[in-house]
């Protein structure tokens, strides 16, 4: 008995030992062809264009801001805005309590009809007069009047009653302009569209005639400012497009530089240039970040290849060309590079293929297999 287990656990060594040999084998076999072949990704060698974008953050601000300053001081009797109301030009903001002032425009207009009265009756006298004096100078004449009834007449008809009221016809004109000025003053309407972004009063309120009562800020139109390092400052010029978006208010458009500054801010040692944007439906509120993509260099009709594709060898800029799945190593000269794609000056023709995934494991001469690419 013992022996025959002893003979039985043999047998189940050799057999194992047999069945690992053969799967070892067939391991071998099946990966020995396909060790000989390294596998690529590859892209055509195209004609196209390439762009360096620098991309910056900013902050919009209003394009402009209108003071309102009231014409005359008071106190406010309604108020018909607050913060962040969007009003058009000519709408009312708030207005003055206007009981004096009604009254004084109510004294200045009657004092006006009255003067008026007064110079048409001087004037219908004068009228009189002239032809009181007229006549008078005829009897003088003829000796049928004497010489101090004919100097009563002509003192009658002089021109200095009739200047008297004439002028005081004009200052009752001036002062019932300038109650009814007051009295319009009353009244403050916007000067210009936009949204109201500072308020300094309140209903009842004191109102000066010195400082701001409000500032509206134009939003029709934004500016975004951008701070530039000195290295792309002169790539910069004004009318350049530029993208801009406001992730905030999810709003993409196209804005214009309006102004790029020659000198350094002092504080963040980087140049300021100003983009103007337009706001449609005023969806971008002031002090939003904006990011802007600004394009400084671009070239066109050019050799291109995929960044990836390049490999730093011995200081040498080396590119894989595949040929019928055997590599040819390129020494390159590149031209604008924008961390995507490469611009090509020599070494290439247009129509090569060369690898873009792969190219790290790669010697000249090597064979290999495209996995995947054109």
């Amino acid at each position: 008995m013992p022996k025959q287990r002893r003979f039985f656990y043999v047998a189940v060594i050799f057999i194992m030992i047999f069945l690992f040999a053969s799967c070892s084998s067939a391991n071998n076999q099946s990966q020995t062809p396909d060790s000989r072949y390294i596998p690529v990704e590859v892209t055509t060698v195209a004609v196209g264009s390439i762009k360096n974008i620098l991309s910056l953050s900013g902050l919009t601000e209003p394009q402009d801001y209108h003071m309102v300053i009231s014409a005359i001081p008071g106190v406010v009797a309604d108020l018909h805005v607050v913060v962040g109301d969007y009003v058009s030009e000519g709408d009312t903001l708030f207005t003055l309590k206007s009981d004096s002032i009604e009254q004084k425009l109510s004294q200045a207009e009657a004092a006006l009809n009255s003067a008026y009265a007064h110079y048409e009756a001087v004037s219908q006298r004068a009228v009189i007069a002239q032809k009181t004096l007229s006549d008078a100078k005829n009897l003088y004449q003829n000796k049928k009047i004497t010489l101090e009834e004919y100097q009563q007449a002509e003192e009658l008809a002089s021109d200095k009653t009739l200047a008297e009221a004439n002028q005081l016809l004009l200052q009752a004109q001036s002062a019932f302009v300038q109650a009814e000025k007051a009295y319009r003053a009353t009244v403050v309407k916007a000067p210009a569209s936009g949204l109201v972004s500072v308020l300094n009063l309140k209903k009842g309120g004191p109102v000066t005639n010195t400082e701001p009562a409000l500032l509206i800020a134009d939003t029709a139109e934004l500016l975004v400012r951008i701070d530039v390092s000195e290295n792309y400052i002169n790539r910069i010029k004004t009318d350049d497009t530029v993208d801009i978006s406001v992730p905030a208010a999810n709003y993409t458009t196209t804005g214009k530089v309006i102004s790029v500054s020659p000198v350094k801010d002092r504080i963040s040692l980087l140049y300021p240039v100003k983009i103007r944007i337009t706001n449609e439906r005023n969806i971008v509120k002031a002090s939003m970040f904006a990011e802007a993509r600004i394009t400084v260099e671009e070239v066109q009709d050019k050799l291109i290849i995929p960044y990836d594709a390049v490999v730093t060898k011995n200081n040498q800029l080396i590119v894989y060309v595949v040929t019928d799945n055997q590599v040819d190593q390129r020494q390159i000269v590149t031209g604008l590079d924008n961390g995507v794609d490469i611009e090509v000056k020599q070494g290439l023709s247009a129509g090569e293929t060369v690898v873009i995934a792969g190219q790290h494991y790669l010697a000249a001469d090597s064979t290999v297999k495209i996995v995947r690419g054109e």
